[in-house]
């Protein structure tokens, strides 16, 4: 996700997930919290 974010050229994002989604989201922001 965190590649896909800087293809897309994206300096900052919104993330909302629900179960598995809810938990991607939050490890990228654990992972990359300038996003």
């Amino acid at each position: 996700m965190y590649k896909l974010l800087n293809e897309l050229k994206l300096d900052s994002v919104h993330v909302l997930g629900w179960s598995d989604g809810g938990i991607t989201g939050l490890i990228l922001a654990m992972r990359h919290p300038e996003k």
